[in-house]
């Protein structure tokens, strides 16, 4: 896996890259949307960003994930594999730009890996291996690493009233599962 400073100038150019699909990734409050805003611009790319605003069950799980963590992770499943299969993730043709994203199918997966109790993950993975195969995978993807206080600060700052309940405990399970 090559590494990317990003406080030193790069010199590589969309031109050069051979993926037709990039992914960024990383912890909550990283900067992913705001990188994939960037890089569409600067590339000329199509871009696709996570809905999430639409999970019934996003502000319930942060003020209790056990109760919750199987329903939310079902539906952010449903909703990765909807939107990448219907915006075409990953099928490219010479007359098409290169497509970056806030986020891959295989979120889906490490998020259930530490949300959902052992029974429910068994479930979920079913689900997930059902559906993967018929979704692209990013030709690369690019990890946004961030200290847990900056992420809490982004967080805070970006004012959701439901993200009010990400403990730092939390964050660090994510980092972790990026990690594994």
């Amino acid at each position: 896996m090559k590494t990317i400073n990003f406080k030193q100038p790069q010199t590589f150019k969309p031109q050069t890259l051979t993926h037709s699909y990039i992914a960024i990734e990383g912890n909550i409050g990283a900067g992913k949307t705001s990188l994939v805003s960037l890089l569409g611009k600067k590339w000329a790319a199509r871009t696709l960003f996570e809905t999430f605003e639409n999970n019934p069950f996003l502000a319930d799980f942060y003020k209790n994930q056990q109760k919750n963590a199987f329903p939310l992770e079902m539906f952010f499943l449903a909703e990765r594999y909807k939107q990448l299969t219907a915006f075409g993730a990953g099928q490219h043709t010479l007359f098409e730009n290169q497509l970056v994203s806030d986020y891959q199918i295989l979120k889906s997966q490490i998020f259930a890996s530490f949300t959902l109790e052992n029974h429910e993950f068994e479930l979920f993975k079913r689900f997930y291996e059902a559906i993967e195969k018929q979704v692209a995978l990013p030709g690369m993807v690019i990890y946004i690493h961030r200290e847990v206080p900056f992420l809490l600060k982004q967080i805070a700052r970006r004012g959701r009233g439901y993200e009010s309940y990400i403990s730092p405990q939390y964050l660090e399970k994510v980092e972790l599962g990026y990690i594994q």
